[in-house]
């Protein structure tokens, strides 16, 4: 059920997203809906192209080296534990080959995710055909919901869906301009304090901030332990607890920022309500 509802679940979220956008083409241009939504699509797909060209390098070199410095990782600690005390040696021989078979993808494995890969294509296109249809006949389907009820209730709760709409929309669109601030200003963060693979874990960040409470507490610990393993800062190689503090403190002052600035300016605009009704909210939350 999982692996059904999922495509059409995001396809919801997305069509919230992009129906103010269809609308404006449809409404003020005068364009057929199905216009709309296709021009909207090219431009999707031309920003993901372009999006892709400038840092699809950046992200397959970055990805490359991460895969190589885990091996060396590997290699370096399976080395290690040949020196631990003979109680404790089986255990870290368990966990080492566990961490090792996550990260490595044999040849003769390769095969087995195949099938993986076709369901998540398939998916892809179940997503993409179900945004169209919804963003095409979203009225259809609200006029269905509101045949369930009453006549005379039906305007009560047709005003009361465009508002839950409206909101829902502006809310989703908001966490959609977070997730692009914090990506941003953690990749520059990183690199000032010098820290590889800055663009994945940027990326990760923005992403992990979506997740209360727990995302930027794991996000932070990607990057703390990257800084902590690299060999190679900008700040002084011989010392990586510099860069962890450096990562910490840079972490710590993105939270607070977000939680006292970010989140009330951003929130508030498009939900129509005061930052200082959002900060009190996320004091008490």
């Amino acid at each position: 059920m999982q692996n059904i509802l999922a495509p059409f679940f995001l396809a919801a979220i997305f069509a919230y997203l992009l129906n103010p956008a269809v609308n404006l083409l449809h409404r003020h241009f005068k364009f057929p809906r199905t216009l709309s939504i296709s021009l909207i699509y090219i431009v999707i797909i031309g920003l993901i192209a372009i999006l892709a060209l400038n840092v699809g390098v950046q992200l397959t070199t970055e990805s490359k080296e991460f895969t190589f410095e885990a091996n060396n990782l590997i290699k370096q600690t399976n080395s290690q534990i040949s020196v631990l005390p003979n109680w404790l040696r089986p255990l870290a021989l368990d966990t080492f080959e566990s961490i090792r078979s996550s990260l490595l993808l044999p040849n003769h494995r390769i095969v087995s995710y195949l099938p993986g890969a076709l369901n998540r294509t398939i998916s892809i296109l179940i997503f993409l055909i179900a945004t169209f249809y919804l963003l095409k006949d979203g009225g259809y389907f609200i006029n269905s919901f509101l045949g369930l009820f009453d006549k005379k209730k039906r305007p009560e709760i047709e005003l009361i869906i465009q508002k839950i709409n409206c909101v829902l929309g502006n809310y989703l669109l908001g966490q959609l301009f977070l997730i692009l601030i914090m990506s941003a200003l953690t990749y520059v963060g990183l690199l000032i304090i010098g820290v590889r693979y800055a663009l994945i874990i940027s990326i990760f960040t923005g992403f992990a901030e979506i997740v209360p409470f727990a995302g930027p507490i794991i996000a932070a610990a990607v990057a703390v332990i990257v800084a902590f393993t690299d060999q190679f800062s900008r700040i002084n190689p011989t010392a990586p607890l510099l860069d962890v503090i450096a990562v910490v403190s840079m972490y710590t002052v993105l939270r607070q920022l977000e939680d006292l600035f970010i989140i009330p300016q951003v929130m508030g605009r498009v939900t129509k309500l005061h930052p200082l009704v959002i900060l009190f909210s996320v004091l008490v939350g």
